[in-house]
């Protein structure tokens, strides 16, 4: 099955490339980062690892201060946050998609936000903040 599928369908992607601006070299040394080449003198190309240490290295890199530009050529993305049931979003830079409770914890729900790469700097350390957690980040 998996020699049938590969005939049909290129490998997965091991990485996924982003366009950052990072306020420091130091502030790149994120665990599964790569620094490709540069697309000029101001940013960085990096290949981030996929799933969940995605979330990880983006979360880190959004603490640190560092930019995005684009992620897999996106300029948008969407993530999931636990907060608690009470929450209410305040964000300008991202919008609410959806949510729902999480039955094995009441007193907590899921909060899909979609939210422009530009702003994630902003937009999580101010969710932690605001005592959210990231669940996810997806990758594309």
């Amino acid at each position: 099955m998996g020699k049938a599928s590969g005939a049909a369908y290129d490998p997965e992607a091991e990485q996924v490339l982003a366009w950052v601006r990072a306020p420091t070299r130091a502030a790149l040394e994120v665990e599964g980062l790569r620094v490709l080449e540069p697309p000029d003198e101001r940013s960085e190309l990096v290949g981030l690892p996929r799933y969940e240490p995605f979330t990880k290295a983006v979360s880190a890199l959004s603490r640190r201060g560092v930019q995005f530009v684009e992620v897999a050529g996106n300029r948008r993305i969407v993530l999931t946050v636990i907060v608690p049931r009470d929450w209410t979003f305040q964000a300008e830079a991202a919008h609410e998609v959806r949510q729902w409770p999480i039955l094995t914890d009441p007193s907590r729900k899921r909060v899909v936000l979609a939210i422009g790469v530009d702003r994630l700097h902003q937009v999580i350390p101010s969710l932690e903040a605001a005592g959210a957690t990231i669940d996810h980040i997806y990758d594309y």
